[in-house]
């Protein structure tokens, strides 16, 4: 199989060894009746994982902490001249924030520096201000326990589902709440 395929057998096995109890629910809420809908299906289970993660995390901690929050959802895969692509994963937005885009050998474009100056502008302006946002983009309001948003920065800027269903994210903080860890230590 290529690189990156999940088959049908993997994929049933993966969520069962990952989430015990719970993975009957998990499997109803994402298709995989092929080897191409299980590989999409693991990768959007790991982000959707991720991201209610981040959002329960982030719940908790305006609560306790009473403080403005900021989440967000990178999505832009880096470009690639050849080979496999692994798409947006964690820390993918690392060498736009930080503008070290032409240090690489990767074939950026300029949608990427478009990216990279939009990043570095939120990025900036909170660490100026604890606010990140800047005149001319898209407004990124702070995280809102209750409200299902993020901010979706990339391709897509602006406020967005962090888990990819509400039936999905109910299932997530339901294995949370019964003691199941969804970040993967």
């Amino acid at each position: 199989m290529p690189a990156g395929t999940t088959t049908i057998a993997e994929f049933e096995r993966g969520v069962r060894s990952r989430f015990g109890a719970a993975a009957d629910g998990m499997l109803k809420l994402y298709p995989h009746a092929t080897d191409a809908e299980a590989t999409d299906s693991a990768r959007l289970l790991a982000r959707d994982a991720y991201m209610a993660s981040l959002y329960l995390w982030a719940r908790n901690r305006v609560r306790v902490g009473g403080r403005r929050v900021y989440v967000y959802l990178f999505e832009h895969p880096e470009p690639r001249a050849s080979g496999p692509s692994f798409g947006t994963f964690h820390s993918s937005e690392i060498p736009y924030v930080f503008g070290v885009l032409d240090r690489t050998m990767r074939p950026f474009t300029q949608d990427d520096e478009r990216i990279r100056a939009q990043l570095q502008a939120y990025w900036v302006n909170f660490v100026r201000g604890g606010d990140p946002n800047v005149h001319g983009l898209a407004t990124w309001r702070p995280f809102v326990p209750g409200t299902p948003d993020v901010m979706g920065l990339g391709d897509r800027i602006g406020p967005r589902a962090a888990v990819s269903s509400e039936a999905r994210f109910a299932t997530f903080e339901a294995y949370a709440k019964a003691g199941g860890h969804l970040s993967v230590l």
